[in-house]
């Protein structure tokens, strides 16, 4: 089970489609599952990344975490609780910026990836230079 955070959003709504496209079933984490819109074999579950605490039923029986947090979410709490359910791997949506300059998003982001690397847990950073979808809007 790969549990999908930001799931209604652009990017992890993204994932959610492809991961099930692929056969894998996907939990899809959203402050507002009633009004979720997922592909057959996603499962709406109530969470906020913002606290850990939410998310803990979520984190029950899943493999993998996709995170997005937003720059500057702390994430102790939450690889915590993810360590303890069992999760065996953390995949971190990040910045193609890293490593770089100074700037407060660089910093942010640096700080998230520098907690997940302490967590012990197995990761992946996923680190895009920038969306399509973005330069639209």
């Amino acid at each position: 089970m790969i549990l999908v955070a930001g799931a209604t959003g652009r990017i992890g709504g993204r994932v959610v489609h492809q991961l099930t496209a692929g056969g894998a079933a996907a939990r899809a984490l959203t402050r507002r599952p009633d009004d979720a819109r997922l592909p057959g074999g996603a499962a709406a579950m109530l969470g906020d990344l913002r606290v850990a605490a939410s998310v803990g039923v979520a984190l029950e029986g899943v493999d993998v975490a996709y995170l997005f947090p937003a720059p500057g979410w702390p994430l102790t709490d939450l690889l915590a609780n993810a360590r303890k359910a069992g999760v065996r791997r953390i995949v971190l949506l990040s910045s193609a910026s890293l490593p770089g300059g100074p700037s407060l998003i660089e910093r942010q982001h640096r700080a998230n990836e520098d907690a997940v690397r302490a967590s012990g847990m197995p990761w992946t950073f996923v680190r895009p230079t920038a969306f399509m979808a973005n330069d639209l809007s």
